[in-house]
């Protein structure tokens, strides 16, 4: 009597054979654009970009004008 062992068992294999190899190109492709993504760093265009976004921490402070109290002479 054949109730398909065989033949079930050749299809297992061949889905975990598939399923091995999809991953294997899924992170090949993940490394591929991680390795793309560091070529394409530019420190000093990312350091620009960063200041003009988030500048306002770096700015040099306002000059401190030194205000009269009570009849205090500023020379």
């Amino acid at each position: 009597m054949d109730y398909g062992y065989h033949c079930h068992l050749s299809r297992t294999i061949h889905l975990h054979i598939t399923a091995d190899d999809c991953m294997l190109q899924s992170r090949q492709g993940c490394l591929d654009l991680l390795n793309q993504r560091i070529r394409d760093l530019d420190q000093r265009s990312d350091k620009q970009t960063f200041l003009e976004l988030l500048g306002q921490p770096f700015v040099l402070p306002k000059l401190f004008e030194l205000q009269p109290h009570r009849g205090d002479e500023v020379t």
